[in-house]
Parts: C-alpha cells; structure tokens; sequence
C-alpha cells in the first residue's frame, strides 16, 4: 500500500509535539535561560558600548574629567608613597591642618576640604592596583583608564547574572 502525502498539519502537530515534550525537560529550560542571559548580555554590551565607548575613544578628554584624575591620582599615588608619608603629603596635610583654623569663610573651607577629599582617602585599591597593572604593562595613564572603561560593560552585565 501506498500512503499519500504528508499533510502540512500533521508536521505542525509533530513539531508542536515536540517542543511540548522539550518544555518539560530541565535542560532544555537551562539551555533556554542560558540562551537568553547570553543574548541579553550581548546585547548590554553592544548598547553601553556604543553610548559610552564611542566618546570615550573619540574625545581628547575622558568623560567625568574630575573623577578620572582623581583615580589616576590614587593610583600614582599608591605607586609612589602607598603609605602616604612621602614629603608632599605630610607637607599638605600640615597645610590642610591650618586651613582649617585660619579660614573662616565656608567657601574657601569647602574648596580646601574638597581638594583634600581627593587626595588623601583611598577608598577603590583594586580600581588604583589594575591601573598601575596596565600602566606597568607598558600603556600611559589615560589610555589604561581608558581600557577599564571599555571592560566596564562586560563586567557590569555579568554581575547582574
């Protein structure tokens, strides 16, 4: 005997059969979760890069200027006098000492704790020990600050999994 075609309905209930039968396996569902935790960090990666890498790499200055001195800073400075009792800084913690006494308008106060706020805490040691890694693995300041903006996205969307 000889059967006849296939319908095209019976290959929607097969393949409907089949992935109902796949709905109930657990590794089916982890492959599935994976799947998508995977196409949402690509696609993490592809919008933050392209909103923050672009000026990043594009600008004369990195963007938050303030702040990215601020952590160059740190990291130099835990470089050089990681204890923080090299002349320069015992010399500006004495003159942070009579700015406090002899100031008396708030403004310059605020300005002098500001500046002091930005030197003397150490308060990202690993940010500042990765810098000084690229920087001693041959690249300038700015451009290994630069690279850790550029991992930023990836280790941000894989903190959130």
């Amino acid at each position: 005997m000889k059967k006849g075609p296939i319908s095209p309905h019976s290959h929607q209930k097969l393949l409907v059969g089949s992935l109902l039968s796949l709905n109930d396996s657990p590794r089916f569902r982890q492959s599935l979760s994976w799947v998508i935790l995977i196409s949402g960090l690509v696609v993490w990666i592809i919008v933050q890069g392209s909103l923050s890498l672009v000026p990043l790499w594009n600008r004369s200055l990195p963007p938050e200027t303030d702040d990215t001195l601020t952590y160059v800073l740190k990291s130099r400075q835990m470089q050089d006098c990681f204890n923080q009792d090299c002349p320069a800084l015992i010399d500006l913690k004495k003159q942070r000492k009579q700015s406090r006494v002899s100031h008396s308008n708030s403004d310059i106060r605020e300005e002098v704790e500001l500046a002091c706020s930005r030197i003397f805490p150490v308060y990202h040691p690993l940010l500042s020990l990765i810098l000084l890694g690229l920087n001693k693995s041959g690249l300038d300041w700015m451009t290994a600050y630069k690279v850790i903006w550029t991992a930023g996205p990836v280790f941000f969307g894989l903190a959130y999994r």
